[in-house]
């Protein structure tokens, strides 16, 4: 329940010769005088321009197929189009914007895909003079995301430390992961607040209106490559693949993991290595929140300080509850650089801090991977955590 309070902050001629004379000489030798001599002046050469030289474009002008079928609305991909006598097209268009072409035969003709203003279906139309063919509604264009986020959430799993719960809680793990329009920030966006700073959790600039996708799957999974699979099911009512209750063995701290195919109606097929890596285990090593009985500190006591700085980032959520541990009071997010060290300064609690009160620590690593979707060129905001959760008793 804890780790799930901290996470909710969280693209031809027919050529008869003789016409229908049998070619043979004629047998009739009469030399009558009667000048029929037949020369036959219907030698049947068939000057009736039954030449057929396909002036009346005979090869007709079709097209077969587009591919690759998409491209971002920066466009730029190179396009063959197939068909048939394409040999004298002088223009192709998508939808309303005219394509560079690179190469034309009778088969195909090669193009540069043209920028567009808005994602969505067009139609592929080539044009030969005032003749022309198309293929409705055969290109679709995703929005470019270079630089922008394509998709966000998290693989987790968190290991409770110190003796002082009622029963000291298994490893968990959970996940939630969502495809979005592209959507411009950074990395840090994703918390709400930028490296160095805290904020009351009420407080956090999380990104709003996001625009989530429907890829038309019924899940999505992740492979590390060991025979274990994170499989998460599509959850309408989020609008993501997620699972609260993962077997936190198969997520494994320093692993990587790779999302297999995911063949749906919005997007082209597509993969992802290493889409998700999650951090490696640490040691949380100042305040100790690993001891026996609940720990006591008071606001100048909260230097944390961990084990490693391989990751990109220490995430650190607090969660108040009143004495009994049943009221919830607010909380508290901190960011930094995974560089070893962060105090939380006293001025950043506000009126939380009452001596008294429960405070609930989640210290989590964060990793990104640095991976992106082919298909619009976005980077993948999940991202992973190992999170470490304490308590202390605030004096």
């Amino acid at each position: 329940m804890l780790l799930h309070l901290a996470l909710s902050f969280v693209l031809g001629c027919s050529s008869d010769p003789a016409g229908a004379d049998s070619g043979e000489p004629d047998a009739d030798t009469d030399t009558d005088t009667d000048t029929d001599t037949d020369t036959d002046t219907d030698t049947d050469t068939d000057t009736d321009t039954d030449t057929d030289t396909d002036t009346d474009t005979d090869t007709d002008l079709s097209l077969t197929g587009v591919e690759p079928w998409h491209d971002t609305t920066e466009g730029g991909a190179v396009v063959r189009i197939a068909g048939a006598g394409l040999d004298g097209v002088d223009s192709v268009w998508f939808g309303a914007e005219e394509a560079r072409i690179l190469s034309v035969t009778a088969a195909d003709v090669e193009v540069v895909a043209p920028a567009q203003d808005e994602q969505g279906l067009v139609d592929v139309e080539v044009r030969v003079g005032t003749a022309s063919a198309s293929l409705p509604a055969s290109f679709r264009y995703y929005t470019d995301g270079d630089f922008k986020a394509g998709v966000v959430g998290a693989v987790e799993r968190a290991t409770y430390l110190g003796g002082y719960w009622s029963s000291t809680p298994d490893d968990a793990a959970v996940s939630w992961i969502g495809f979005i329009e592209p959507l411009s920030a950074v990395d840090w966006d994703l918390f709400g607040l930028s490296p160095g700073d805290c904020a009351d959790i009420d407080d956090l600039a999380l990104l709003t209106g996001l625009g989530y996708l429907e890829l038309g799957v019924d899940r999505i999974e992740l492979d590390r490559g060991a025979g274990l699979d994170l499989e998460l099911p599509w959850v309408a009512s989020s609008l993501a693949f997620g699972d609260d209750e993962l077997d936190a063995d198969l997520v494994v701290p320093g692993a990587s993991y790779d999302l297999l195919p995911v063949d749906g109606d919005y997007a082209p097929l597509f993969s992802v290595d290493r889409f998700v890596e999650i951090p490696d285990d640490f040691v949380l090593t100042s305040p100790d929140l690993d001891a026996d009985s609940l720990p006591g500190l008071s606001e100048e006591d909260l230097d944390f300080t961990w084990s490693g700085t391989d990751d990109d980032y220490m995430l650190l959520d607090f969660v108040v509850y009143d004495s009994t541990g049943s009221a919830y009071r607010g909380g508290l997010r901190c960011l930094s650089f995974d560089d070893g060290a962060h105090s939380v300064s006293s001025s950043a609690w506000g009126g939380l801090w009452r001596p008294g009160n429960i405070v609930y620590v989640f210290a989590s690593k964060v990793r990104f991977s640095g991976a992106t979707l082919d298909w619009n060129g976005s980077w993948v905001g999940a991202h992973g955590k190992h999170t470490q959760v304490g308590a202390f008793l605030a004096e």
